[in-house]
């Protein structure tokens, strides 16, 4: 019976070897910039408006792993702890390895009470907070990634980007 543990052990360390990196080298991504892309399918509901969003999120790769974002779940709250918005991604996100690109991500965004935001007039992104759920995968491994009352600020506040509200 050892034997056959470490046989497993064995066999389990060659698949992660021959897989071509860490479980960890997603930590070495860096994230540059974004650019709403476009803007389509909005559906309007009683108390939401929902979209679909293709963000174009400049992403640097220096490791030999391809990276791929299978699934990003994420909602934002305001500072008095109310649902503002959620985010879904659409489909798989592919990060090619040692590049330095932009990188689709297609996403199914929904904004609650969407006339009472744009009547009271304060968004304050310096007080958001974000419960993030994401699944990314790299040769055999898979990594979820959980955030829970993220600060935006720490995300938004650090890369350049654009809102384009002509965006088609």
């Amino acid at each position: 019976m050892d034997n056959f543990k470490k046989t497993l052990i064995l066999l389990a360390v060659a698949l992660l070897t021959l897989a071509g990196c860490s479980v960890n080298d997603y930590k070495q991504l860096q994230l540059k910039s974004y650019d709403i892309a476009s803007v389509t399918n909005f559906n309007y509901a009683k108390a939401s408006v929902s979209a679909e969003v293709l963000l174009n999120v400049g992403v640097a790769n220096p490791t030999r792993s391809q990276f791929i974002l299978e699934s990003l779940d994420a909602v934002l709250y305001k500072e008095d702890g109310s649902r503002f918005a959620t985010a879904k991604s659409l489909e798989p996100a592919v990060i090619l390895p040692y590049s330095d690109t932009l990188v689709p991500l297609r996403l199914d965004a929904a904004l609650f009470n969407p006339m009472l935001t744009m009547l009271s007039g304060n968004i304050d992104i310096e007080t958001m907070t974000a419960d993030i759920d994401a699944l990314v995968k790299t040769g055999a491994i898979s990594k979820r990634i959980r955030k829970e009352k993220y600060p935006i600020s720490n995300l938004a506040g650090k890369l350049p980007g654009k809102f384009d509200l002509n965006a088609k």
